[in-house]
Formats: structure tokens, C-alpha cells, sequence
């Protein structure tokens, strides 16, 4: 047994120091510029929601121009939990927020690299971890497009195929499947939402291969991986639920479409075999500026491991080749123009925008299917470890030089953002969670966050929140006024401490105000749609906990 856990903590030791160069920029002083370059704003916001005390985080105050929306009611908030705790044990946001994309890049060689030491051994598993580690799409998710959430994807990703796929089902496998499930989907709710589909195509093929052969398993493979998704679903309603039935507040729908049109980002054959390297965006045809390779290496694997699917039939990890190479093949079917009939047939699919999105299970599975191929080899552990440290040293060579940001630029030294920053320039670039019908019209250049548009009188006393605003106002005369907030039907409003029904234009809540002195009162409350998710998420946490206790006991 000690000797057992030396190995195991050798083997931490050896993918984590092998995953540690990826992230080598991340520890120079100074910042350096994305596509998605909210990742600081989004740290600094989500620190301030939870000293507001807020929990589970949905609503934001500053972004959205100032006026506030409920991005963590929508977009994975996981990555922004762990950014806002080393922010508020007394990191500055900048730091905090390089910790986060960090972790996001080192932690997956730990996840992936003992679910493949379960299936494989040591040495296979450290050269499959490497290949997952240094995969040039995870040098784009981290360096071009800080694609922050996809990048969390990774860590749980290897963690609901350990569960799905271990044929010994037990209490422990389904909860590291549903807790892996459950992270992908509070990282990234598009992630979330392909996983789930590959996961009932695996569930599909399972029952369809026990009618065909009329091997009565359902109760020991296939029911077990159906509890599985339930329970992973479970512990992550508290954010799903509200994502998919609240979504119709938001001006989320305007993003499908446009610049985000499917039709224009299906990658070309060629590109998976090389693609010129940039920090552009990705257009239309098979010239982009951003690459979407898989590189030789990868594409090598990939026919190796078709090659030795078809010899070694009578492996007993036979299996597990087999379903690496049929998601690495749909996933590259998805992602080529071939497959627009499901782009326009399967429900929500348009919300996915980006088929290239697809590149992270096919990394996935190829990694999967190099530890395999490797694992085939039947030599001493001398030649073993000889011959993949070659291979690991000729990976990390050819694409190190890959997870390098276009440049380094020099951030305030204080390592956070101003108010007015977050309220403009950051705001701008991600504002699709905005009340549907939300706009300033020219004649509202004067309107901004905490206004009282229209009142005959004056604001005497203004305080805004994450989770409540007030507003102390001295009436001359009636007055029909907007309040400067995003309204959204969790938000209840009220006039000297009496609730009342607001009419809604441009995303703004309106009221009438009589003559004479009133507080008006905006607070953040819970929908039943909120309520039932968490409620779930704390049982099923409640339940799991209870029953893997009684199962240890015994």
C-alpha cells in the first residue's frame, strides 16, 4: 500500500512538472490581450457579488454598462468562484485571474493523467497526459482566444468518461462521472451541452448493442451510466436550470447568427493537418486567423490507433479504442461542412455557434488513444520509459512554442480595474446578457447606471449593490420615471417599502412617482425556477454524500 501511494504521488509529480511549461507566460509580470479579454472584469465582479453577499452568484452590478445583468445565471461560473477566492484571501484581480487560467491548464494533467493511469498503467498514461496537455487548440483557448471556461472543460472532461466507460460500475466511479459531468457544464454551458448529446449516443449504442446481442447488462453497465447523468445534472441544477428557461430575458439569441453564424466557421480538412498560426478570428473558407490544427503528431496518433484497432480486436481495452476513435470521428464530421444538415435539424445546435468548438473532444480522444497505442507496447519499463520520453521530449518541442501570447503589455500596478473601466471598455465586449429590448437611444446619452430619468425633483441619496439599489427621491411634481437598472422579473421593486407593478422599456424598469418624499427599493430575489435548482443541486449533494457514507461504512 505505501508503496502503492509513492507511485501514485510520483506520478502527480512527473505530469504536473511536465504540464507546468504551458504556463511559463502566465507567470511573467504584466498582461497580455485575448479575444475574450472580460477575464479580469469578470473576476473583480464576481468578488464583489459574493462579498454582497450573494450565493450561488447571479447577477452582476457594474457590467452591462453599469446597469448590471445575470451573467453567472447563464455563463459558467465555476473558473470565476475559484478566480474570486484567491482574490478575496488577498491576491490583486490580475493575479487572481492568472491563478484561474493557470489552474485551468495544469490541473487537467492530474485529471486526465490518473484516468488514464486506470485504464493504461504509468508510462502511458504520463505520454497520453502530455498529449493532452500540449494539444496546439489548448495553446488558442489559453493564449488567442482566453476561452477561460472551455479551458475548465478539461480538467472535468476526463472525469465523466471515467465514469461512463469503467466497466466495474461502482459508487465511486459514478460520482467522479456525475462530479466531472457537473463541472463541465458550471464551466461551460456549450461544452456542457455536447457532452451530454455524446453521452446519450454512448447510451444509445449501449442498449442497442444489448437488444442486438441480448446480453442482459442494462442493470450492471447502462443503468448505472444513467444514474450517472442524472446525478451529474443534479448537482449542477442550481445554474442549468435557470440557464435554459431564463434565457428568453436575455438578448442571448442575437449572438446566433451574424459574426457567430455557423455556416461561416466549418474548418477545411486541411487545416487539421496545418494551419497558419495567428491571433486573428475565424472567417468564413479555410484561410482563418486563428489556427484549428491538430498537427502530424495528433494526426498520427490518430491512424495509428485506427491501425491497431483493426489488429488487436482481442485486447481487452479493445473497447476503449474503439469509442475514442468514433467520438474523434463524429467530432471532426461536426466540424466540416458535410455536417450542416444537424447544424440545422438539431435543436439548439445553432447556439453552439463555432463547429471548431468540437476540437476539444476530438484532442480528447485522440490523447485517450495515444496512451492506448502506447500501452500495446511489450517491452521492459526501461525501453518503456526510454521511448517515451523521446516522444514526450519531440511533443512539448515542436508545440511549446505555441502557448506563448501574442505580446505582453504592462498592467496597473495595482493589478485591478476601475469602475469606469469595467462600465465601458469591458463591458462592450460582452454584453449579450442585457435584458432582451435593451437600448439607449441617442436622446439617452444622458442615462446611465443609477439614474432617475424624467423625475421633476432630485436623487437626495443613491446606493447600488449586486443584490439591492435604493434610491431616496424628492418629488416636485408627479413624475413618470426610468430607474438606471436592468430589469430583469427576479428584480422586486418598491415604493416606500410597498411593491409595486413596473412597466418595462428598453430593459429598464418605469414607474409613477407622486409629489413628496419616497425610497424606492430594487431587490434581487430568487425565481421558483432559481429556488427549484438549487434545491435539487442541495439534495442530490445531500443524498450522494449520505449514500457513498453508508456504502464506505459497509
Amino acid at each position: 500500500m505505501k508503496h502503492s501511494r509513492v507511485k501514485i504521488l510520483v506520478f502527480a509529480c512527473i505530469v504536473l512538472a511536465l504540464s507546468l511549461p504551458s504556463i511559463f507566460p502566465l507567470m511573467q509580470k504584466g498582461y497580455f490581450p485575448m479575444h475574450d479579454d472580460t477575464q479580469v472584469a469578470r473576476v473583480i465582479s464576481m468578488t464583489r457579488a459574493i462579498q454582497d453577499g450573494q450565493f450561488p452568484v447571479r447577477s452582476v452590478k457594474d457590467l452591462g454598462y453599469g446597469f448590471g445583468y445575470p451573467l453567472y445565471n447563464f455563463y459558467g461560473p465555476l473558473p470565476y468562484y475559484v478566480g474570486s477566492f484567491f482574490s478575496l484571501i488577498g491576491y490583486s484581480p490580475l493575479d487572481a485571474t492568472k491563478i484561474m487560467m493557470a489552474l485551468g491548464m495544469i490541473l487537467p494533467s492530474l485529471t486526465m493523467g490518473f484516468v488514464l493511469y486506470s485504464f493504461f498503467g504509468f508510462t502511458a498514461a504520463v505520454l497520453g497526459t502530455v498529449l493532452y496537455i500540449f494539444a496546439p487548440y489548448h495553446a488558442v483557448e489559453l493564449y488567442v482566444r482566453g476561452a477561460v471556461g472551455e479551458l475548465w472543460t478539461l480538467i472535468f472532461l476526463p472525469l465523466v468518461f471515467y465514469g461512463f466507460l469503467k466497466e466495474k460500475k461502482t459508487v465511486y466511479t459514478l460520482l467522479v462521472g456525475a462530479v466531472g459531468l457537473a463541472g463541465v457544464i458550471v464551466s461551460h454551458t456549450i461544452i456542457g451541452f455536447i457532452t451530454l448529446l455524446f453521452l446519450g449516443m454512448g447510451l444509445f449504442l449501449a442498449v442497442g448493442k444489448e437488444f442486438i446481442t441480448k446480453n442482459k447488462s442494462f442493470r450492471q453497465s447502462i443503468f448505472p451510466n444513467i444514474c450517472m447523468v442524472l446525478l451529474g445534472l443534479g448537482f449542477s441544477s442550481f445554474f442549468w436550470l435557470p440557464a435554459v428557461f431564463e434565457m428568453g430575458y436575455t438578448n442571448v439569441s442575437s449572438q446566433v447568427g451574424g459574426g457567430a453564424d455557423f455556416k461561416d466557421h466549418f474548418v477545411c480538412l486541411s487545416q487539421f493537418w496545418n494551419s497558419l498560426w495567428g491571433f486573428g478570428g475565424s472567417t468564413k473558407g479555410c484561410i482563418d486567423g486563428l489556427s484549428f490544427r491538430l498537427g502530424k503528431i495528433y494526426v498520427f496518433t490518430f491512424f495509428l490507433g485506427l491501425f491497431f484497432t483493426f489488429w488487436k480486436r482481442k485486447n481487452k481495452t479493445w473497447i476503449l479504442s474503439v469509442l475514442a476513435i468514433v467520438l474523434v470521428i463524429v467530432s471532426l464530421f461536426m466540424m466540416t461542412e458535410g455536417s450542416v444538415w444537424f447544424w440545422e435539424h438539431i435543436p439548439y445546435f445553432p447556439y453552439i455557434q463555432y463547429p471548431w468548438r468540437f476540437l476539444v473532444f476530438v484532442v480528447f480522444g485522440i490523447s485517450f488513444l495515444g496512451a492506448w497505442n502506447f500501452s500495446l507496447l511489450k517491452i521492459s519499463a526501461l525501453k518503456q520509459s526510454i521511448i517515451c520520453a523521446g516522444i514526450i521530449s519531440v511533443v512539448i518541442g515542436v508545440s511549446l512554442k505555441l502557448f506563448s501570447p501574442q505580446y505582453i503589455y504592462d498592467f496597473p500596478s495595482t493589478g485591478t480595474l476601475t469602475d469606469e473601466e469595467i462600465r465601458t471598455k469591458y463591458s462592450r465586449i460582452s454584453d449579450e446578457y442585457l435584458p432582451s429590448g435593451f437600448k439607449r437611444d441617442a436622446e439617452d446619452v444622458g442615462l446611465s447606471h443609477g439614474t432617475v430619468e424624467g423625475l421633476s425633483g432630485e436623487v437626495a441619496k443613491y446606493f447600488s449593490s449586486s443584490t439591492y439599489t435604493q434610491w431616496n427621491v424628492l418629488v416636485d411634481t408627479e413624475s413618470r420615471v426610468r430607474l438606471g437598472i436592468a430589469y430583469f422579473p427576479w428584480w422586486s421593486i418598491s415604493v416606500d417599502k410597498k411593491p409595486v407593478q413596473v412597466l418595462v422599456e428598453k430593459g429598464m424598469p418605469v414607474l409613477v412617482l407622486p409629489k413628496g418624499e419616497h425610497i424606492i427599493e430594487a431587490d434581487l430575489r430568487s425565481t421558483p425556477v432559481q429556488l427549484i435548482g438549487n434545491v435539487i443541486s442541495l439534495v442530490s449533494v445531500f443524498l450522494s454524500i449520505i449514500y457513498y457514507g453508508k456504502k464506505q461504512i459497509a
